[in-house]
């Protein structure tokens, strides 16, 4: 027998699934980064954040959650703002974006990173660094220690070439969301079809 309600339901859940599908290929909300800087105890440097979103000046970055031994030296350079406390806000009004944090070196540093979506087509760059007192050499790695690189339209691409780096992304709490909005609706279907 043909029951056209069955076929709506059927139907609805199916739309149901393809509207999660864009979710799915959504770039994460955050990243969790954690550098182990205990090859150089006992001297002090320089962490360093650079965002570069190139002509696209809505794009932003914010960086927070921080822990780990930084002193009171803090330079600034170009769209950014912040502290150690209450997090670092990177924009891109000015073109090259810098935030350079001076560090006590020998423990781990960890902080999240927060890539704002926009409506740009070029594209942004954020970059982790580390560098001696004096800026005269990278540390850990030939240039910088951590790079996301976000494109409109495809997933974001994490390089890490330095060593003592770990990063995790976290995804969206809407993808979960969605997940368990999915496994409702069926757990409804499948007990709404043992009543009959």
């Amino acid at each position: 027998m043909f029951d056209i309600k069955a076929l709506f339901l059927r139907a609805m859940l199916a739309l149901t699934m393809l509207g999660t599908v864009p979710a799915a290929l959504a770039n994460p909300v955050y990243y969790h980064v954690t550098i182990d800087t205990a090859q150089w105890a006992g001297s002090t440097g320089w962490l360093d954040f650079g965002f570069n979103g190139p002509g696209d000046p809505g794009a932003g970055a914010r960086v927070d959650g921080l822990s780990g031994d930084f002193t009171s030296e803090l330079k600034l350079a170009g769209d950014t703002a912040g502290n150690v406390l209450d997090g670092f806000t990177l924009g891109n009004q000015t073109g090259y974006n810098f935030i350079d944090q001076g560090v006590n070196f020998g423990g781990l540093f960890s902080f999240r990173v927060a890539l704002e979506d926009f409506g740009g087509d070029n594209g942004m760059l954020f970059s982790v660094a580390l560098f001696n007192e004096d800026f005269s050499s990278y540390l850990g790695a030939a240039a910088d220690l951590l790079t996301i690189e976000r494109v409109p339209g495809l997933a974001d691409t994490v390089e890490v070439p330095g060593q003592g780096v770990s990063v995790s992304a976290v995804p969206e709490p809407a993808d979960w969301l969605l997940v368990a909005s999915g496994l409702l609706l069926i757990g409804l279907t499948r007990r709404k079809a043992a009543r009959r």
